[in-house]
């Protein structure tokens, strides 16, 4: 348990009136009453100079005397200032949450196994910080960098420094599916730390979870402590990003047709069975031909029954979107 010390003038006087006023009282011989005065003294001057620093919401500060800064940090609660010739300077210690986004990040296109430069893609950094009151040092790195309106512009310009530089070395695919190695790059780049293990996806996200834990993603310059920092999303622009929902749509058709493709031949199958159970001769590729023709020409109509065969061609008429009448009869 730390010991409780004065922590501003006022405290001191008040600490040395209090141990005055008792030390009178308890040494035989000693005259009470100065004691007695003394105690008044304290009294009122606890009175006068009473203060705090308020818990809600979570706050620290630091005093001043005659103009110029302490070397202290003082947590919430109570604390006693001379009028007029001692201050607080108060801070918040809420977490700070930064939404930085950097539009236009030149990246590389891959071309028949070749990269070449020519994309450009949006990047989103989510970053939250609070201030490092560790010591009364790093509070003050913190108040000299202008406290968090102008850290938050420094931070802002260091991570697109950070995304630009990085960005131009990889692909746009490579930014979008490694968004914990650039967040990597960016503790590593920002901290002035070096991982020689961060080569790949899982290794960035243990890396970031140690760097974060251990407070190595703290930047002291700034008087902060980062609590997170990752990439958001990565997302693709201009001719980029028509390109790239284009190759999504064309990915999307291409599954859907295996999926047609997987479903025409287990009903092929099923068609191949019933005729085989019916004593019929019949090749996958007649059946496949069947179901082709079903899928092709809605005017093509067979009867309905319990043929196993005939249900099957009222489900691809109905997944074709052709209206399945109740009863019909072929020519």
């Amino acid at each position: 348990m730390e010991a409780i010390m004065p922590r501003t003038f006022a405290e001191w006087i008040l600490f040395v009136l209090l141990a005055s006023s008792v030390s009178l009282f308890l040494i035989p011989r000693l005259p009470w009453f100065i004691g007695l005065m003394l105690l008044l003294v304290f009294a009122l001057l606890a009175i006068v100079c009473y203060d705090e620093v308020s818990a809600n919401p979570p706050s620290v500060a630091t005093p001043t005397f005659l103009g110029g800064r302490c070397d202290e940090v003082i947590r919430e609660g109570w604390v006693f200032l001379l009028p007029f010739i001692e201050t607080l300077i108060v801070e918040q210690i809420t977490p700070e949450e930064m939404d930085i986004e950097v539009k236009g990040v030149r990246c590389l296109l891959s071309k028949d196994g070749e990269k070449a430069s020519g994309g450009a893609v949006t990047v989103n950094v989510s970053v939250v910080y609070v201030p490092d009151t560790t010591s009364p040092a790093s509070f003050r790195k913190f108040q000299d960098r202008g406290r968090r309106p102008k850290i938050n512009k420094i931070l802002e310009d260091m991570v697109e420094e950070v995304v630009r530089q990085h960005g131009a070395t990889l692909t746009w695919e490579e930014l979008t599916l490694g968004q914990y190695t650039l967040s990597a790059l960016l503790v590593e780049e920002l901290v002035g730390v070096s991982d020689q293990q961060v080569t790949s996806e899982n290794t960035a996200k243990t890396f970031l979870r140690s760097a974060l834990e251990n407070g190595v993603a703290d930047i002291h310059d700034l008087g902060i402590k980062i609590r997170r920092l990752n990439v958001t999303n990565v997302e693709a622009e201009g001719d980029l990003k028509k390109n790239a929902e284009r190759g999504a749509i064309e990915k999307q058709q291409r599954t859907a047709e295996m999926a047609d493709v997987h479903t025409a031949i287990a009903l092929a199958k099923e068609i191949v069975t019933e005729a085989s159970g019916r004593g019929e001769k019949m090749t996958l590729a007649e059946a496949l031909d069947r179901v082709s023709v079903l899928r092709g020409r809605s005017e093509e109509t067979f009867v309905r029954s319990n043929n196993t065969l005939l249900d099957a061609a009222a489900i691809l008429r109905r997944g074709a979107g052709v209206p399945t009448p109740s009863s019909e009869s072929k020519d």
